[in-house]
């Protein structure tokens, strides 16, 4: 396989202000238990402007906010300032130490960053910028370091108040890890972590830095207090903006909009950095690449080391190779994951970075790619980024394939819902030696650009869903029949079950009658299965019990999969009591049992074969 390009060129989008060409370098600071994932944006020209460290929130934060940090970090780096962007340890693609007190773990992880910024650049201007716990870490180290600012954007200014939030939504959910754990959309938090972010109390803190910034919302009443406070007692200077904007960052990664008006606003402020008396020009980063890397993902009995190297393809696709530490081959096979939704190549709750390091602890390569307009990649010119299903999904994983040279090498795809059709394309359209596709949770079998998700099949099949679990409900029954649930909802989704019912049946009549390519994707999702199935591609299905998916398939081929599982040619794996994204601890567990009794021995039968 050809190396990832350690950095990119690339034009920030500019406004008012003057565009520069930019550089983004992905390198890995220290190694074993130490490494971190870094992004260094800076201008090609001598910076002239600060040194930025963007401490990203945690939890499903972490996510839904990437896209928008991306957009900041774009914006200074348009100014002249230099951004390093990193993943906390045990989160994003990080290395997993053994520390228990994550909050603690975090903030060491920003120091030590500091350390190596202060040498690589001695003598500029350093400020460190959070958003929702990333500011309140962001805090924590200031008060350890001297900066020369501090931007808190809607700063958790209790832990406590996370903690709480958290415990509703596992509670809402109905949900939990077990044990101490407190678990709430994927982020499980140990006994130690929850005592040590409750202790947290930023009233009582003195941060070290010159200025100070918060933003936050109107009705933000602890960031407003906050402000106060360090004024009064910090002795520092401190701003306070109001930005009503979080929330758009804050919803699923798909449905977040930018928020223009609090990256204008940090952008205005950070404008005015303290001059440098000797400017250093924009040299590289100093991170390292290829270091072995300490790795205990979630489910894992032990720790073990791998390579993970972060990089870009032939200077555009971001992807990461994850290896283990002995190497591997091109005549070994591949792995690849492909975005599931908007969010970027750690996957949901971090599920990717799970499966591809419990791969590699089976000394099975992988590579976590992020598709145009998702995560590190750029959308394609005129193209809007963003997109879950974004346009031409098959001739951009061609592309890769070609500009990696994996022609020749056996390949696995895997996704998750947007990801597993994208898969699902690949093992018909791919010019590749695709082995298998695991499909978890696929919503659609077939998308045209234009459809709207709110519009797609899987909506209704959804919402079918939830009236039948309502009808074996008596209580919903009486306030039906007493008039107190209004019945029309009811009616127009039995008509609408009915209309995709006759639709489904018409599919499957003109199945005998079409005549597509055998590498194009057919309208008949029979026609396409057969297809796969006759190119020896080996078909793995994961579904949560309940998921809308499951009943498209079973409605539109389900006689097709039968006949399939039966030839041994595919195969279906149900996980019950899960939501889509696997948010659930126990339902992620059932998903690496499936993994570790039937793919990785497949794949080792392979690399036998092969080697």
């Amino acid at each position: 396989m050809k190396t990832l390009d350690a950095q990119r060129e690339y034009r920030p989008a500019g406004t008012a202000r003057e565009t520069r060409t930019a550089v983004r370098e992905a390198g890995q600071l220290g190694d074993g238990e130490q490494a971190l994932l870094v992004l260094n944006d800076r201008p090609l020209q001598s910076p002239r402007g600060m040194q930025w460290i963007l401490c990203p929130p945690v939890g499903i934060d972490y996510l839904n906010a990437y896209r928008g940090l991306r957009h900041l970090a774009e914006g200074l780096v348009t100014d002249g300032h230099e951004l390093w962007r990193f993943d906390y340890p045990q989160t994003g693609a990080s290395a997993d130490p053994s520390t228990a007190d994550q909050p603690a773990l975090w903030v060491g992880s920003i120091l030590r960053l500091l350390d190596h910024v202060r040498a690589q650049r001695p003598g500029e201007g350093i400020g460190l910028i959070g958003f929702r716990f990333g500011a309140t870490l962001a805090a924590l180290a200031s008060a350890e370091s001297a900066v020369d600012a501090l931007i808190c954007w809607s700063p958790v200014v209790k832990g406590a108040q996370l903690i709480r939030q958290t415990r509703l939504l596992q509670n809402s959910a109905e949900q939990g890890a077990g044990g101490d754990f407190l678990e709430a959309a994927g982020w499980v938090l140990n006994a130690e972590t929850q005592d040590a972010v409750s202790a947290i109390d930023l009233t009582g803190l003195k941060p070290r830095a010159d200025r100070v910034l918060i933003l936050d919302g109107e009705s933000a009443g602890r960031s407003r207090r906050l402000a106060e406070t360090w004024r009064r007692d910090g002795g520092c200077e401190v701003g306070y903006l109001t930005n009503e904007e979080s929330a758009d960052m804050l919803v699923d990664a798909h449905l977040t909009r930018l928020p223009r008006q609090g990256i204008a606003a940090i952008r205005d402020w950070a404008d005015t950095p303290p001059a440098s008396e000797d400017p250093q020009p924009a040299t590289a980063s100093g991170l390292g690449r290829a270091l072995p890397m300490r790795a205990c993902p979630e489910g894992s009995g032990e720790a073990f080391s791998i390579i993970e190297t972060a990089g870009f393809i032939d200077g555009a696709d971001f992807a990461i190779h994850c290896q283990p530490q002995t190497g591997g081959g091109d005549r070994h096979p591949l792995v690849l994951f492909l975005n599931s939704g908007s969010n970027h190549q750690v996957g949901p709750n971090r599920l990717y970075i799970t499966l591809s390091r419990r791969l590699a602890e089976a000394s099975i390569e992988s590579l976590r790619l992020d598709l145009p307009g998702l995560g590190e990649t750029p959308a394609a010119e005129g193209v809007e980024e963003n997109l879950p299903y974004p346009p031409q999904p098959a001739a951009a994983l061609q592309r890769v394939i070609d500009r990696l040279q994996l022609r020749q090498r056996p390949l696995v795809l895997i996704g998750l819902c947007s990801g597993a059709y994208h898969a699902f394309l690949g093992a018909i359209e791919l010019q590749a030696d695709i082995r298998r596709v695991v499909l978890i949770n696929p919503l659609t079998f077939y998308w045209e650009q234009g459809m709207q998700l709110e519009d797609a099949p899987s909506v209704q099949y959804g919402e079918w869903n939830w009236y039948q679990q309502s009808l074996r409900d008596p209580d919903r029954w009486k306030r039906l029949l007493s008039g107190r649930i209004n019945p029309w909802p009811i009616a127009r989704s039995v008509l609408k079950r009915l209309a995709l019912k006759l639709h489904s049946r018409g599919r499957r009549l003109l199945e005998h009658f079409e005549n597509s390519p055998p590498n194009r994707i057919s309208p008949s999702l029979g026609n396409s299965l057969r297809k796969i199935e006759q190119r020896g591609v080996g078909l793995s299905l994961v579904f949560a019990a309940g998921d809308p998916g499951l009943a498209i398939l079973r409605e539109q081929a389900g006689s097709r999969v039968r006949a399939m599982q039966r030839r041994g040619s595919a195969e279906m794996l149900l996980i019950h009591n899960a939501d889509h994204t696997l948010s659930r601890w126990q339902a992620r567990q059932q998903l690496l049992d499936w993994f570790q009794q039937r793919l990785i021995p497949e794949l080792h039968s392979l690399l036998r074969n092969r080697g």
